[in-house]
């Protein structure tokens, strides 16, 4: 009868499968979160046994699922919460078989034979042993973190994703990406591209791809990180899955209580602190210069406790956890700020002993000469070219007229420019670095509340929610004092589950899952300093209301201000789910579903860009420079002349409200062909709809087709025709392109294959390989860009670079000469008052799609150990980049275009400069009127990235009081872009240095981290067990644990500090690579990691020969530490002590040195991550 119901009951799956998907409901993720236990069941001669009873019972909760087995003689047990297990098989005509103590993990696979003895079915046979530690049933790579080593391992911030970087082929990534400090490499993908689930449903912020919600380690059960050729039943992101399980209530009552301590006087001083002024070791000693510093203020606290046990035993079960944090960590700023002397126009230190090269008239200067921009005029060098020439300031004296107004008020003003208050140090070229020393506090107070219950209304029937809410309130000192930015920040995650047996070989499940993130964030209030300085057609930031500071940077220099926000985002997820996992035969198949709905409702640029209240960027010493000389000219004479690089403002409507789709369908076929083989065969279906507002069409800068060359387009460009395919324009949403501005990819089916083989039939050896395609969408930051676009938002962005060899240009202030612009009233023909940089959507944007493979053999030995040989691959096609399409050439005598400034035949008024007719494509035309075109930056799915890794873990199952896992990986990772504002000091500004010869881009990844070993153990000292009194108090119950890392360094690629070669924007120009920069590891020091005269500035101009990611940066050493004392009293209570030491043998681990050549910092390093910290922790359990 049961056979009868399984063959009927699989064109029932079918046809619901087919009506869920029909009717709009969202199916997916069948194992998401749960573990299936399946195995054959035979008899003393090997045959197999059809129709016996296979049970498993929760020993925590009582829970009880059941089935039988098939004509093979097989059975399955899916969608079991992970947890400790006991199995019972019975079979008429044979003894009842028992197994206890069978711990199931997430999303675990695990085989679990029985052989039946003949004898009477009340006779019970106990059988031995734990589910194996191979993995014989799946393909997939990855590594799971249990209770024990969540809880013990010491973890720096109590985060429970630094133990994702103790698994095979994952290292720390990319640094300074958006992911922030919870990102990770997996196998050479970004780490925007992992996807994060809690209890089975999505636990990702569409926004940026980060972890939504962080839940506390002591409310974890465990989590499973997947990293290659996972089931088809995962979505979202093609790179790392984590899958984290809570903890659910039991039969039993348990709680745990914590607090853990840092305090700043046991912690270590960092490498680069001499703040000595604000914390000296001896108070008493009034010698600032002389005496010595110790560690800034530190005091942060941790706490929190838990609560667990039965409503209804057997039945329904409670689990709360609670645990708040508080931290007031002292900055250790050292920077460098303008002197009293460089204040009033006094460079004179900067001139030096050594000459210059010749210039036009073949005149040479002391180097650090600067020049008086206004004497600019052009005259015919030797070689037959024009060039630009200036003279000397006399002395390198700048006279305080030629101060730009508001540049002259903000140096006299100490409070928004302090003067220096430290000594600093005297470089060969003059500069005076590390003069200011700052120490105020960061603020951090978060609570966090989680809450959830379990309850079995039968043993077909389970439902389980939760409900975790944390808010943050974050303060962020910027460099000066009275500036800073501060954030409050709710997250949210809520997760449902109902579980329905349809039969003994039918389960189905229901998830709905949701989670939000609302933040307010902004600069610290204060004084209305755009008033205050009187800054020139600031006027609208004023009026709505948006007062506060500009963002000034000069490069070498201390940023001044804090420009950026105010910034509102609400950002809803709603995920609904089902699937239905049956089995026919030696088919284990599992189908469903999934719809991710987002909204997000922000008010201010999404993309996170500043400029609402102003930004300038001083990064070009070549305005108070000679052309073609290096070694001339300041950025901070520039700063005071108020000759910006680039200057940029925002005037309009920044409120958003975005909508995005994310239909997902799979089907999953687990095949036993054999007891020692399976096939895992998959595919994925994606529907990804990108997002959109339905109540405000976005625009996107229309580019058809690519201009081939500087001489098509350029400065003939003003000529082509009205139907010329190169000519360009604005878009509409929904009007003139898709409403999601780019269309929805309907192509994305990603199948996938992979087997699992025991070459000896036991279950201590397999091997296992796989294949596949995954498919990522992107983060949503990626297209809020859009929202500053002409007509919603006016971005006027002002590249004064193009003239910075003649005199200076008409904009040439601090400020902006129209305090409203727009199109203006000259109609067609004339020019626009604003030169806006569009933020292009490109009209082929594709989902990436990455393939992986794997193969890999697992050996069992002696003493609960496992050893795994592995080799992974991947080939990323469509990876998202931002690139820069319309820059200009290196200005220099292998340009297509020369110089035109003093071009009579090209128009004066279009840009700040005739130069602007340089750029590839220079303007639009928008209802006739001319748009000057400034960097016009777009989004497209152009980049590639591929990964070959090697693999050897060995890994020890507790026992003895012991456990470990200890990995090593050799691997390396291409790409030919770092990612849309993915960090790295691989990064370019312009994301390419020539946009016509992309293939120049090629190099290693940003996150390429060649070696990486890892080692976290556990051990529970064998001390005193057996004692009794005073000596078992005193003696037993000590453990140690540790986590010990070593990785190598980074790429890094050398670039310009600004715009040395008139491109349009900074950092796109990279030097001349001359001999090989990297020095063996005893050269190197933190004043010369690199060999810096291996890049140099090329002479004449032109696009360097440097590649991208010629330098390799520091590498990391952490050992991580901590001592445990545990106190027994009577059965049920437990209380430990830990002290934990993170860098325990203060290592330091270089922040990567300077790579712009031509600042202070080129080749230096200036700063280091944390020294060694030490904390204390207490914890109290029953």
């Amino acid at each position: 009868m049961e056979r009868e119901l399984t063959s009927r009951g699989i064109p029932r799956v079918c046809v619901l499968v087919c009506a869920l998907w029909l009717m709009g409901a969202n199916q997916v993720w069948a194992q998401l979160g749960t573990a299936t236990m399946y195995g054959n069941v035979t008899d003393s001669s090997g045959a197999v046994v059809v129709g016996a009873t296979v049970s498993a019972t929760n020993n925590d909760t009582g829970f009880l699922r059941q089935t039988i087995t098939n004509p093979q003689g097989q059975y399955s047990l899916p969608g079991l919460n992970p947890g400790s297990y006991s199995v019972r098989v019975e079979f008429a005509g044979f003894r009842r078989a028992e197994r206890s103590n069978i711990t199931l993990q997430v999303d675990q696979n695990a085989r679990i034979d029985v052989s039946l003895e003949i004898g009477q079915a009340t006779e019970t046979v106990e059988i031995a042993g734990q589910a194996p530690l191979i993995e014989s049933e799946s393909a997939a790579l990855g590594a799971v973190v249990d209770t024990q080593k969540i809880v013990e391992l010491p973890l720096n911030g109590r985060n429970f994703l630094q133990l994702a970087r103790l698994v095979p082929g994952v290292d720390s990534g990319t640094q300074g990406g958006q992911t922030g400090p919870d990102g990770f490499s997996a196998n050479g993908l970004r780490a925007d591209q992992n996807a994060f689930q809690i209890d089975g449903t999505s636990n990702s912020n569409p926004l940026n791809d980060q972890i939504t919600f962080r839940p506390s380690i002591d409310s974890l059960q465990e989590f499973k990180i997947e990293t290659s050729n996972y089931s088809a039943e995962f979505g979202k992101g093609a790179g790392a899955q984590v899958n984290v399980i809570t903890k659910s209530g039991t039969n039993s009552f348990h709680s745990t209580l914590w607090e853990f301590n840092r305090n700043n006087k046991v912690q270590a001083r960092n490498f680069f602190d001499r703040n000595s002024g604000a914390f000296p070791c001896d108070k008493s000693d009034p010698n600032i210069t002389t005496r010595k510093a110790c560690a800034p203020q530190y005091n942060q606290n941790q706490f929190g406790g838990n609560l667990g046990g039965p409503i209804v035993k057997d039945k329904t079960f409670f689990f709360v956890n609670v645990e708040e944090f508080r931290q007031r960590r002292g900055g250790s700023t050292v920077t460098q700020v303008l002197t009293p002397a460089q204040r009033s126009g006094d460079f004179s230190q900067y001139l030096q002993k050594a000459l210059t090269t010749p210039d036009a008239l073949g005149r040479t200067f002391q180097r650090g000469q600067l020049f008086d921009p206004r004497t600019s005029r052009q005259v015919t060098a030797a070689n037959g070219q024009l060039q630009w020439v200036r003279d000397p300031y006399a002395g390198n004296l700048i006279p305080q007229v030629q101060f730009d107004p508001v540049a002259a008020k903000m140096v006299a003003n100490t409070t928004f420019m302090p003067l220096p208050n430290a000594t600093g140090q005297s470089t060969a070229t003059g500069d005076i670095i590390n003069n200011y020393v700052d120490s105020r506090s960061n603020k951090n107070n978060t609570d966090q509340v989680a809450a959830r219950i379990d309850h079995q209304f039968t043993a077909k029937d389970t439902l389980f929610g939760r409900f975790s809410l944390q808010d943050s309130r974050q303060y962020t000192p910027q460099t000066f004092p009275g500036f800073g930015l501060a954030a409050d920040v709710r997250t949210m995650n809520i997760s449902v589950n109902y579980t329905k047996v349809l039969s003994t070989n039918v389960v189905a499940e229901l998830r709905f899952g949701h989670q939000g993130w609302y933040e307010h964030s902004g600069a610290e209030a204060g004084p209305d300093w755009l008033s205050i300085f009187a800054i020139p057609g600031m006027d609208i930031a004023e009026q709505t209301g948006n007062k506060g500071a500009p963002a000034i940077t000069i490069a070498g220099y201390a940023g001044l201000g804090n420009g950026t926000g105010p910034f509102v985002y609400r950002n809803k997820t709603y995920q609904p789910m089902a699937i239905l996992s049956f089995n026919k035969g030696k088919h284990y198949m599992k189908a469903g579903g999934e719809l991710r709905y987002v909204k997000i409702n922000s008010i201010g640029p999404l993309g996170g860009d500043g400029g609402t209240r102003g930004t300038f960027a001083f990064d070009d010493a070549g305005w108070t420079g000679e052309q073609g000389v290096p070694n001339t000219g300041n950025t901070a004479a520039a700063f005071l002349e108020g000759l910006a690089r680039q200057k940029t403002r925002l005037v309009g409507d920044f409120k958003l409200g975005f909508e995005a789709r994310e239909w997902g369908a799979f089907f999953q076929d687990e095949y036993k062909i054999s007891r020692n083989l399976t096939l895992t065969l998959g595919v994925r279906y994606m529907y990804y709809t990108p997002p959109y507002d339905p109540d405000k069409p976005l625009s996107s800068w229309l580019y058809p087709n690519h201009c081939p060359s500087y001489t098509v387009c350029g400065p003939n460009y003003l000529n082509l025709a009205s139907n010329s395919p190169y000519q360009t324009r604005y878009g509409i949403a929904g009007k003139d392109l898709p409403k999601s501005l780019a269309p929805t990819d309907k192509k994305d089916i990603g199948p996938r294959f992979g087997f699992a083989w025991r070459p000896f039939g036991s279950s201590k050896t397999s091997v296992r390989g796989g294949y596949g395609i995954f498919f990522d969408t992107v983060p949503i930051s990626l297209n809020g860009d859009t929202l500053i676009n002409y007509p919603q938002v006016i971005e006027d962005q002002e590249n004064l670079s193009f003239g910075l060899n003649g005199p200076p240009v008409p904009n040439g202030l601090i400020g902006f000469r129209i305090a409203k612009p727009g199109l203006g009233n000259g109609g067609p023909g004339s020019v626009a008052q604003f030169q806006p940089g569009p933020n292009n959507f490109n009209a082929d944007f594709k989902n990436a799609y990455i393939q992986n493979w794997n193969l890999s053999i697992q050996r069992q030995l002696p003493g609960q150990v496992v050893v795994e040989v592995a080799y992974a691959g991947s080939k990323a096609t469509r990876l998202e980049r931002q690139i820069a399409l319309n820059l200009a050439e290196p200005l220099g005598p292998y340009a297509a275009i020369p110089d035109l400034s003093n071009n009579p035949n090209i128009p004066n008024n279009i840009g700040d400069s005739r130069n602007q007719l340089r750029r590839l494509v220079p303007v639009t035309i928008e209802q006739g009127v001319i748009i000057p075109l400034q960097n016009v930056f777009e989004e497209q799915s152009t980049g590639f990235s591929n990964y070959n890794g090697g693999t050897v873990r060995v890994e020890k199952r507790f026992s003895y009081g012991l456990t470990f896992l200890t990995t090593y990986t050799f691997s390396k990772a291409m790409s030919d872009n770092p990612g849309w504002r993915g960090g790295g000091y691989g990064l370019s500004a312009a994301g390419a240095q020539n946009i016509l010869n992309l293939k120049a881009e090629k190099g290693l990844a940003d996150l390429d981290h060649r070696q990486r070993f890892t080692v976290a153990s556990t051990y529970q000292l064998p001390f005193a067990r057996n004692s009794h009194g005073v000596v078992k108090q005193v003696f037993a119950g000590w453990a140690t644990d540790s986590i010990i890392q070593l990785e190598s360094g980074l790429p890094m690629t050398p670039q310009f500090s600004g715009d040395i070669g008139q491109m349009g924007t900074n950092q796109a120009l990279r030097p001349d690579l001359v001999c090989n920069p990297n020095l063996p590891r005893g050269q190197q020091t933190i004043d010369k990691f690199f060999n810096t005269s291996c890049l140099v500035q090329q002479n004449p101009i032109r696009y360097g020969t440097s590649g991208r990611a010629v330098i390799t940066g520091p590498g990391m050493i952490g050992i991580d530490l901590s001592a445990t004392k545990n106190f027994a009293f009577g059965e049920k209570w437990r209380l430990q002590f830990r002290s934990e030491l993170f860098n325990a043998v203060n290592h330091p681990n270089w922040v990567p040195p300077g790579k712009q050549l031509g600042t202070s910092a080129f080749g230096r390093i200036t700063s280091a991550f944390d020294p060694r910290i030490i904390q204390f922790g207490l914890k109290l359990a029953f």
